[in-house]
């Protein structure tokens, strides 16, 4: 089926979905083999998007219904619980269709709120055909360059460090040629504005991303003009009494160059999740992926404090 799921990340979702069935009846193998072809999709060993254009809703809707499939499949069979937690790790959160689309109108206000053009508008076409997790990375390439006072070099370095190369942003149906080129008149609207596309973006593709998945549980409310307005997320019910304000810890420590309080902080609260994710409920794949987050942010801590 790999010729159909290159088409776009829609295609793929939807034909892991239609698998799962199978793949739980066959049992680990079965679900390991979702797995690996998951983990090389979440890798770009696989194509993403083949001369096919769909809507970001579309994408998030079929995000939707594949992780609410396998969170069924983590309830009804706790002896695939792990390899269930990793094929959820390679997949976004993704988010009923208002949440997609959002990727497309955001975009909009952006350019009109910078009154942009050239590379910008080769983006907002490329998020309009076919919205993947390189947007993340691409936004944030942005953004640091924004952050070095213009510094082409630093946008390259983002994305070349993150697997997107110059090669890789001609390949796309809508292929971006352009590079940045903004005004320092235009820093502070633009990083406002990115800042607050990020999360969006995260929202639909990041489902490791932590400050997206604690949203998610803890819960929020968007109101005033331009990002996410109107959007009102309940928190997740049943959640530890202290544990929002553990979560508090966590995000305060995460840039710190002491890696120990962080560390302790993580571990806490995947200790204290544990109750919760062994409990049968509607939101359940929310507490997943924070427990995802969490862990691959303990990976993320130990790495860079070994590297430095």
């Amino acid at each position: 089926m790999e010729s159909e799921a290159q088409k776009s990340f829609m295609h793929r979702f939807n034909i892991a979905s239609n698998l799962i069935d199978e793949a739980k009846n066959a049992g680990q193998l079965g679900l390991a083999g979702i797995l690996v072809w998951m983990r090389f999709m979440a890798t770009r060993q696989l194509i993403w998007n083949k001369n096919y254009n769909v809507k970001p809703r579309e994408i998030s809707k079929a995000q939707d219904r594949l992780t609410d499939l396998l969170q069924d499949v983590y309830t009804s069979y706790p002896q695939y619980k792990e390899l269930v937690r990793m094929i959820m790790s390679t997949v976004g959160r993704g988010g009923e269709g208002d949440v997609g689309q959002r990727i497309r109108d955001e975009i909009l206000v952006i350019q009109r709120n910078n009154d942009l053009g050239g590379m910008m508008e080769e983006w907002h076409q490329k998020l309009h055909n076919n919205t993947s997790p390189d947007d993340v990375v691409i936004c944030q390439a942005l953004i640091d360059y924004i952050n070095s006072d213009f510094d082409i070099g630093v946008y390259r370095k983002t994305l070349n460090d993150n697997g997107i190369t110059k090669e890789r942003l001609l390949s796309y149906d809508r292929a971006i040629h352009s590079e940045p080129n903004f005004g320092r008149d235009q820093k502070e609207g633009l990083l406002r504005d990115l800042g607050n596309y990020m999360k969006t973006l995260k929202a639909v593709h990041s489902g490791a991303d932590l400050e997206s998945a604690i949203t998610n549980c803890m819960g929020y409310r968007s109101e005033g003009q331009g990002f996410m307005v109107g959007v009102n997320i309940n928190p997740v019910s049943g959640l530890p009494s202290g544990f929002p304000e553990l979560l508090q810890f966590v995000m305060e420590n995460i840039e710190d160059k002491n890696v120990e309080p962080l560390l302790e902080g993580l571990l806490e609260a995947r200790q204290e999740l544990q109750p919760s994710l062994n409990k049968s409920q509607s939101r359940l794949k929310d507490i997943l992926f924070l427990d995802v987050a969490l862990d691959s942010t303990v990976r993320t801590a130990v790495e860079g404090d070994m590297s430095s």
